[in-house]
């Protein structure tokens, strides 16, 4: 079974790349908001098809929502020392969330149906808006690779065409990875046979929270397994009994810089 999306499209796509690459080039403190959100919305429908895409749309929801008071120079939510708690922003005042809610809710279902998705609020819900949104915002720091990095995995003669289901049989390998404070240590099982290796994290390493160690140790093993096999049309399972690396995996984004670089390294390899 495989999942494509229609030329008209996939060249759309790359022209909104270009687009917002051109605006952080011109202007790159003055961005439109509104138009950058349109483009969100296109491409945030594309990503559907193409999942492993989702990781770089964090650059335009960061440039988006960057002139929140509870961001940092980077966009990213600021979190309060001592409790780990995120430090929130204020509420949004006259905001009619039931027709955003409902908004959101039709658009999905016509994204589904038509050929050419919906990628814009109509009046009724963008006339809701905060008074105090404002109409340009500056680019962050990733904006520009992310866009660079949708425009390397679209690239060729044609829409991309992705495999979702196998008409044939294919291989599995099952591994392990497990980190502690001071130490790691993975294992995979491949022709009866079982590959481990265990070592020590540097002190730089062991300084890193617990959820980075045990993603970065997932990602180290996974690596090393495929570069050390012809893995091609195999699929891997790799158990950890961290949740937070495992949903940071399958949402493709977390709202950590450290644990965002290694979700990109693990879904390139």
């Amino acid at each position: 079974v495989l999942v494509t999306i229609s030329e008209k499209k996939w060249k759309k796509a790359l022209l909104m790349m270009d687009e917002v690459i051109t605006m952080v080039e011109k202007e790159p403190q003055r961005l439109d908001r509104k138009r950058l959100e349109q483009i969100r919305g296109y491409l945030g429908y594309i990503t559907r098809t193409f999942r492993c895409s989702v990781p770089y749309m964090i650059g335009m929801h960061l440039s988006i929502d960057g002139w929140r008071k509870d961001r940092d120079e980077e966009g990213w939510r600021i979190r309060q020392k001592g409790n780990g708690k995120r430090k929130m922003a204020e509420p949004t005042q006259g905001v009619d969330w039931k027709a955003v809610a409902e908004w959101e809710s039709l658009k999905g279902w016509v994204n589904d149906q038509e050929e050419e998705p919906l990628d814009s609020l109509p009046e009724s819900v963008a006339n809701t808006e905060d008074a105090s949104t404002p109409q340009f915002v500056p680019t962050v720091p990733r904006l520009a690779s992310d866009m660079q990095a949708l425009k390397a995995l679209f690239q060729g003669e044609g829409p991309l065409v992705r495999e979702v289901r196998c008409r044939s049989s294919t291989n599995f390998y099952y591994g392990f990875g497990d980190a502690s404070g001071t130490s790691f240590g993975s294992s995979f099982e491949k022709d009866q046979c079982i590959e481990f290796e265990f070592g020590q994290w540097c002190t730089e390493s062991s300084e890193q929270s617990s959820n980075w160690r045990e993603l970065k140790n997932v990602v180290e093993a996974v690596r090393g397994f495929v570069e050390k096999h012809d893995l091609y049309g195999a699929e891997i399972f790799i158990f950890t009994d961290n949740t937070t690396a495992e949903g940071a995996f399958w949402k493709g984004i977390t709202p950590s810089r450290r644990l965002f670089n290694l979700v990109l390294e693990l879904r390139e390899l």
